[in-house]
């Protein structure tokens, strides 16, 4: 079963999260066709991003509310989650030193220069 939450724009988790934190955090929305057309890789360079043209759509979790799931508002995990993380993120870093994944993620901040500047 999947229980992944109900299904929201990158857009509504990304403000959320930054309005939880208090960030003066700013977004750019890049257009998928840009992205696409310069050779992002979805979920590795770009995190939770999937383009239109792949068929991004959400993951059923009917079954799994069905079954019992019972979901909290995604507030509350940001607050919770940004709790913890001011709390215990140094007290834990040997234990994510060993859990990291030694694979590469992101774009290079010349990339993200020149997709940003396509975008206007």
């Amino acid at each position: 079963m999947n229980a992944t939450g109900e299904p929201m724009t990158m857009r509504a988790m990304l403000e959320t999260i930054r309005d939880v934190v208090q960030s003066d955090a700013r977004f750019t929305w890049v257009p998928d066709e840009i992205l696409v057309a310069d050779g992002v890789v979805p979920y590795s360079e770009l995190p939770y991003w999937i383009p239109k043209s792949e068929g991004a759509r959400p993951v059923p979790i009917e079954r799994a509310k069905h079954a019992g799931l019972s979901l909290r508002p995604f507030t509350e995990t940001v607050r919770d989650t940004w709790a913890w993380m001011r709390a215990s993120w140094n007290d834990e870093a040997r234990i994510r030193e060993l859990r990291r994944l030694k694979i590469t993620a992101g774009i290079s901040e010349q990339r993200e220069r020149r997709l940003l500047k396509a975008s206007r």
